[in-house]
């Protein structure tokens, strides 16, 4: 989800240092979104080493669920749209580390009703995360600009 996002400042940076600064927030985003887009499994495949089968849902929860997908990459598409229209990185980045401080506050909170053996997948899932907003932090100290 961060990928697309970083590309899009990267392309707005107006040096090589903000492009290397930018770079490493990329690297952080591109960990991040493979371990958003494997969680799931991670956690299927954990439950499995315990003797639970896969979270199923009713077909109604499926669509649910589904519609919610749906929404989402939708949402992101129009944001990357609107994203797209900003002159610097800077305020792309800023737009979108408040939100990325409220999903690590809610996965800090959330892993504390995990499985004791989900644990461990969920503080990586936040410490991927935290060094994802770290990164964005360390560039926005450099580059923060006023239309941000």
């Amino acid at each position: 989800m961060f990928r697309p996002f970083v590309e899009l400042a990267i392309s707005k940076a107006s040096s090589d240092s903000e492009i290397a600064a930018l770079n490493h927030v990329l690297e952080a985003a591109t960990v991040l979104d493979e371990e958003e887009r494997t969680f799931g499994n991670r956690m299927n495949a954990n439950k499995a080493l315990r003797g639970e089968g896969p979270t199923k849902l009713s077909k109604r929860k499926r669509s649910e669920v589904g519609s919610y997908a749906a929404d989402a990459n939708e949402l992101e598409a129009q944001q990357l749209k609107d994203f797209a229209s900003f002159e610097r990185g800077a305020a792309i980045i800023a737009s979108l580390a408040p939100s990325l401080r409220a999903d690590i506050e809610f996965w800090e909170s959330s892993y504390k009703m995990a499985h004791p053996s989900d644990v461990p997948i969920v503080q990586a899932f936040v410490a991927k995360k935290a060094c994802l907003f770290e990164a964005m932090g360390r560039y926005l100290s450099e580059y923060r600009c006023d239309d941000s």
